[in-house]
């Protein structure tokens, strides 16, 4: 569960503020790939929530000092409760 709470915020801030690129190449992004679609979405939806309030009001950026319990995004403890997560990580071991 940890290794997928962390690989989510990876995949999520390494294209924060960029928009969307089309590859030329057909590759597999990892958003359009379960149970990712869903992780990462939900990180991505926060930082464009904070980058919205960032730039309505610079003094509302903030400084991450520990990357599990922050602001920016859900804690790592609520997240391991959010449904989703329940049903696509804790529950996913069957799908495969």
């Amino acid at each position: 569960v940890l290794s997928s709470y962390e690989f989510a915020i990876e995949v999520a801030a390494r294209s924060f503020d960029q928009p969307p690129t089309k590859s030329k190449r057909v590759r597999v992004q990892t958003r359009d790939v379960w149970p990712w679609g869903h992780l990462v979405r939900h990180i991505d939806g926060q930082l464009e929530r904070y980058l919205d309030q960032v730039e309505k009001d610079p003094q509302k950026m903030i400084s991450i000092g520990d990357v599990y319990e922050n602001e920016l995004y859900t804690p790592f403890e609520d997240w391991t409760e959010l449904e989703f997560v329940q049903e696509d990580v804790h529950n996913g071991q069957f799908f495969q």
